[in-house]
């Protein structure tokens, strides 16, 4: 789907009884694309339903998340980015990269991965999540060639890795 097409759908509008159909969004980054393909894929799944997204504050992944916990009922959506780990494997906050730093980096990720997996499991006991963990590359910031997996990359792919192995997936 184009982004004009997503805009297409989002100007259409469901009759005035339609059910409602409210999806919170928990992310730490400003999700202005994602929220409207999100809402046009919502719009063309349940086009009976009067769609809406809720965010929440940015740069605070997991404070989202533990808000959400009172949710009963609801629909969240979760998108885990590796600055949501650790701020400096973003792209908004450089520096900090000096080989004895890489270290703390493992230490910071594992620990705000351990608290929004334990905000996630919360939510999760009355509502229906959605987890999209991070899909884009790590930030080059070892010291090792391309082609030579750092001490880094692989602790926080294992990290990723162990996530994936904890969340819960129940068939459809």
């Amino acid at each position: 789907m184009k982004l004009v097409e997503a805009l297409e759908l989002l100007k259409q509008t469901p009759p005035a009884d339609a059910p409602a159909l409210e999806v919170q969004l928990a992310c730490g980054f400003t999700p202005l694309h994602l929220l409207t393909f999100l809402g046009a894929h919502l719009r063309r799944t349940f086009p009976s339903h009067r769609v809406s997204i809720a965010t929440g504050a940015f740069g605070d992944l997991s404070g989202n998340l533990e808000r959400l916990a009172k949710l009963e009922g609801g629909t969240v959506i979760a998108v885990v980015e590796w600055a949501d780990l650790d701020p400096r494997l973003g792209i908004r906050i450089l520096g900090g990269w000096a080989p004895s730093q890489l270290g703390d980096f493992v230490q910071t990720a594992r620990g705000r991965s351990d608290r929004i997996h334990a905000a996630i499991a919360a939510v999760a006991h009355k509502n229906t999540v959605a987890v999209v963990l991070p899909t884009l590359p790590i930030p080059p910031a070892s010291y090792t060639p391309a082609w030579f997996g750092s001490n880094l990359e692989t602790a926080l792919n294992a990290i990723r890795a162990d996530y994936r192995a904890d969340c819960p997936i129940y068939p459809a």
